[in-house]
């Protein structure tokens, strides 16, 4: 198996795991309406729970359906038909470990700043620092799987170094 396919395969397994959590989030979020008493106050809360999950369940079902392109797009220089070299695939391991890093990330973000605005519209109080902590986590967290994605042979090269 060539480092293409490798790739590719590392890449719809990442689509497959993004499914998965997102309807884990999304099975969770149908059994907390089914049990709450005011619904209709709380719609906004819920929406901003399960508006990432289903942004990370197309997402996922993109990488999946379509991992050849997803890794033509993220790793260009890698090669073709040729043996598997341990460099490439050590950029295409420490590329999908951004993905990963960023599919994580992003969710999150969204659900959080979704999540703060619901409940001060709702007249909640403001949310406390540890909510902003997780806002916050979240972005360094996707910054850091900006940085694998964008530049994995600069990354190796640090580790090697």
């Amino acid at each position: 198996m060539n480092v293409r396919a490798q790739g590719e395969l590392a890449v719809g397994l990442l689509g497959i795991w993004a499914m998965l959590q997102a309807l884990s989030v999304l099975s969770t979020t149908a059994s907390m309406m089914l049990s709450m008493d005011r619904q209709a106050m709380l719609t906004p809360v819920l929406a901003a729970i399960a508006l990432p999950a289903v942004l990370m369940l197309g997402i996922g079902y993109f990488v999946v359906r379509n991992s050849a392109t997803v890794v033509r797009l993220l790793f260009p220089t890698l090669g073709g038909e040729a043996e598997t070299d341990p460099m490439e695939l050590s950029v295409v391991l420490v590329g999908c470990v951004g993905l990963w890093l960023l599919g994580s990330a992003v969710p999150g973000m969204v659900r959080t700043l979704l999540l703060n605005a619901a409940v001060v519209g709702l007249g909640f109080p403001a949310p406390r620092a540890r909510d902003q902590r997780a806002a916050v986590g979240s972005v360094v967290q996707g910054m850091f799987g900006l940085v694998l994605v964008l530049r994995p042979r600069s990354v190796i090269s640090l580790w090697r170094t």
